[in-house]
């Protein structure tokens, strides 16, 4: 074999590695890196349905306080407009004490 031989098995052996190497990137780079995109992408979805639930159930307690603040501001209202008889037949005045001591102001919108 002659020197040029050598330079010409040099290159191919140079491009063989080359295709070598960039088949190897791919498989052992590129590809768990889309993977783990995928994963991530996944996760992160798996995380922002969770907090659209919280938010969910954040604006369904806040519904339901108001309209038990709605409710308890009407109770004490019925409360007060009856007479003393009448509160005694239904429930005595285990309420006024309670009405009395009532502060809940009734917020403008409830949603």
């Amino acid at each position: 074999m002659t020197e040029d031989d050598y330079y010409v098995l040099l290159i191919i052996i140079s491009i063989i590695g080359f295709t070598l190497l960039i088949a190897f990137a791919i498989y052992f780079l590129y590809l768990p890196a889309i993977r783990a995109n995928d994963y991530f992408n996944q996760i992160f979805e798996t995380g922002e349905d969770a907090l659209d639930k919280a938010v969910d159930i954040a604006k369904q307690i806040s519904i339901t306080n108001v309209q038990t603040q709605a409710f308890i501001i009407g109770f004490c209202g019925f409360n007060d407009l009856l007479t003393p008889d009448e509160k005694n037949t239904l429930w005595g005045t285990s309420f006024d004490e309670f009405c009395d001591n009532l502060d809940i102001e009734l917020p403008d919108s409830c949603c």
